[in-house]
């Protein structure tokens, strides 16, 4: 992801030092709409024919579009919820799903002369949805959804805005194995480009 993460910064840097003054938030509506990718290394298991089991870490992504709404208090609070139609990069076709978190979103910007940036704070949870080949609806995997992020407001003006952020998202998965339940999470790097209106 690092390849990703330069070039980006590159540019934002190039295009922060040529804009005008941010311009102060005003109270009232505010919507969202983001493309967004996650990735995290997920551990695969090959069972062999002498019932011996070969693990393998495997990298895997998320990526789909979001879209949040929500009321701004103040310049520097906004509260609203939102929801991502997601999907997965999962090589098996049978295990090629569409989910949608859904999500409260908490968010605070904050100006530094030519310079205007946020903290981002999601909360929700993961509905797993159908499977793309056999539409079939798949039970017993929902999670938890936290995403905290940071990021980069370009405004254009008129109220309308450009945003970067990068984040980790945690993915709580609730799992039945032999009759015992258990809870685990999972961590991911994340990545928001969109605008706002």
């Amino acid at each position: 992801m690092k390849k990703f993460i330069v070039p980006i910064i590159a540019c934002l840097t190039l295009v922060g030092s040529s804009a005008m003054d941010a311009k102060p938030l005003k109270k009232g509506y505010r919507g969202f709409v983001n493309l967004e990718a996650e990735t995290f290394r997920d551990r695969k298991d090959y069972y062999l024919p002498d019932g011996y089991h070969k693990g393998k870490n495997e990298v895997r992504c998320f990526f789909g579009i979001s879209t949040t709404q929500g009321y701004q208090f103040n310049e520097h609070l906004f509260v609203g919820a939102g929801v991502w139609l997601q999907s997965s990069s999962e090589r098996e076709i049978e295990n090629y799903f569409l989910s949608y978190p859904v999500y409260g979103d908490v968010r605070t910007d904050w100006t530094f002369g030519k310079v205007s940036l946020f903290g981002e704070l999601r909360a929700g949870y993961t509905f797993k949805g159908r499977r793309m080949l056999f539409k079939e609806e798949e039970k017993g995997q929902d999670k938890i959804y936290i995403n905290p992020n940071v990021g980069y407001r370009l405004d254009w003006g008129s109220g309308v805005a450009a945003n970067f952020s990068f984040g980790l998202a945690l993915h709580g998965y609730h799992d039945n194995w032999d009759g015992a339940s258990e809870y685990h999470f999972k961590a991911s790097p994340s990545l928001k480009i969109g605008i706002e209106f």
